[in-house]
């Protein structure tokens, strides 16, 4: 009786899907007028890029936000600067928290939304 409710178990868990793979994204928004300073460090071999942010608003106050990331941030550093200073543009950046790479982050976007 027990070894034929086992045999059943284990064909029952055979049938079941696999496991599905758990994607950790975060995004960040703040307003080109809450741009303060930026800083951006290029990486030693085999290290993550940095780029320092830091923010000011009337909702939050002032705060920093440090962005690491196994990626290119040329094209994001250059949003930054245009952008810096600009009532009217978001800027949105989107990092892959356990993205198949050495340090496990990858910026998988980093653009600007227009606001009239």
């Amino acid at each position: 009786m027990f070894r034929a409710l086992a045999l059943s178990c284990l064909t029952l868990a055979s049938l079941a899907p696999p496991a599905l793979a758990l994607e950790h994204i975060v995004e960040y928004r703040f307003n080109g007028s809450e741009i303060q300073s930026y800083t951006a460090f290029d990486p030693e071999p085999e290290d993550p890029w940095t780029i320092t942010i830091d923010l000011n608003s009337d909702a939050f106050g002032p705060r920093q936000l440090v962005i690491e990331t196994d990626g290119d941030n040329e094209d994001c550093i250059a949003q930054l600067n245009i952008h810096k200073g600009d009532p009217h543009t978001d800027l949105v950046i989107r990092m892959h928290m356990n993205a198949s790479t050495m340090n496990g982050i990858m910026m998988i976007e980093c653009s600007t939304r227009y606001r009239p």
